[in-house]
């Protein structure tokens, strides 16, 4: 006999069909246009931070091969002070994804179509472009579809396993699915959009753009000390068990201060302050600054390019860090063993364009097969706090090493 909770979960929580959409809200859009120049572009990018800032070559290369189009970018709400200074687009739209879990396709389905007729729908786009591999889990595939764009381009649903069974027959929302099953680095993969379009790139640097009000802010917290290296601890993760035991952090910060004498600044949101006030319970109170919860995304920027080293999880600081020309020392969770394609492989996601290191275990631990399955810290354990250190000696030491993961 079938529950009340499975009842409600097969009423209300399911893929809703591209069918059904065009049946519910009776979105015809135009035939593919031939124009090689667009006027009009869309971008839909409902992303974290991290995954944004990697987007940043992709949206300025888009501008330089098409600088008389108008661009308009839609990004996740709550991220769009990141993106208020960005020279290549004209319009800046956000998409609220938050919904409760078992109605949320259809208040998504709603919000979608809501913003593309009351926003997208005059701008009559001529293309609409989704720049991301992975799943679409915030109906970015509807926005564009909405939008009525004449060219909708976004990787296909069969590009990985995953992605063709949650994301069944979005490909039938676009007018050219790209199939690129062959994963490198997220920043050449966006590229790769841009190759597929015709366009030329001419530069793969990630970018982010801080008001002079911004710097200023970073100058006077954290005014210059030649002496003194400034060391940026993001101790906080989007998951718990991407997250280094905050022990670990603090004895790595106490020894930071003995053996460098540097300068410390936690960085992370208002959920990462009770990590924070350990790893400050336990270091001297003159050499470091908690500003967890406490900052713009534009502000931890400034804050970053005033550091010589990132240290700290698998999170969006760490590509912000990058962007801002920071030498990154990333401790991953996810096993050397496992799957380069995975969508928390540092294959795809480690540092851009700057020298760092990923420190990652040899080998899951036990049940985790080729990726880490626990809610809590559990296979990020295996990298010890000597090899962070030993890291560190090597980094700050400016010998060359490009781009390594160990």
């Amino acid at each position: 006999m079938i529950s009340i909770k499975q009842l409600l979960k097969r009423i209300f929580y399911f893929p809703v069909s591209p069918e059904f959409t065009r049946r519910l809200f009776h979105v015809d859009s135009e035939p593919v246009s031939p124009v090689n120049s667009p006027k009009s572009i869309l971008l839909v990018c409902l992303d974290e931070i991290g995954d944004m800032v990697l987007k940043s070559p992709f949206i300025r290369e888009l501008r330089n091969n098409y600088p008389k189009a108008t661009i308009t970018l839609i990004v996740k709400k709550g991220i769009e002070n990141l993106f208020e200074l960005c020279p290549y687009c004209d319009n800046l739209l956000t998409f609220d994804h938050k919904a409760p879990r078992f109605v949320r396709p259809f208040i998504l389905h709603i919000r979608a179509y809501r913003l593309a007729k009351e926003n997208l729908w005059k701008a009559a786009f001529d293309w609409a472009i989704i720049p991301r591999w992975d799943i679409d889990n915030y109906h970015a595939t509807f926005l564009a579809y909405f939008s009525k764009a004449r060219r909708r381009v976004a990787f296909s649903e069969t590009v990985n396993k995953l992605k063709a069974y949650s994301n069944k027959g979005y490909d039938t929302l676009l007018t050219e699915p790209i199939h690129r099953s062959i994963v490198s680095h997220e920043v050449p993969t966006m590229l790769g959009i841009l190759s597929y379009l015709g366009a030329s790139i001419s530069s793969d640097t990630l970018e982010l753009w801080i008001s002079e009000e911004d710097r200023k802010y970073a100058i006077d917290l954290l005014p210059d000390d030649l002496m003194r290296p400034i060391v940026a601890i993001a101790p906080g993760a989007l998951h718990s068990n991407k997250e280094w035991p905050v022990d670990r952090y603090r004895e790595l910060s106490k020894w930071l201060v003995q053996t460098f004498h540097a300068r410390l600044i936690i960085l992370g949101g208002i959920n990462d302050r009770e990590l924070a006030q350990i790893i400050v319970n336990g270091t001297p109170e003159e050499s470091i600054v908690d500003m967890t919860g406490k900052t713009t995304l534009r502000q931890t920027a400034a804050l970053l390019e005033r550091c010589s080293l990132y240290l700290g999880n698998d999170t969006g600081v760490k590509h912000m860090a990058a962007a801002m020309g920071v030498k990154v020392i990333e401790i991953s969770r996810f096993p050397q063993c496992g799957d380069p394609m995975h969508q928390n492989s540092p294959v795809r996601f480690h540092a851009w364009g700057v020298d760092n290191i990923v420190l990652q275990p040899k080998v899951p631990m036990p049940p985790c097969d080729d990726k880490c399955i626990r809610k809590e810290a559990h296979c990020i354990l295996g990298v010890k706090l000597e090899t962070v250190q030993y890291a560190v000696v090597k980094i700050l030491s400016d010998e060359k090493i490009g781009g390594g993961i160990e």
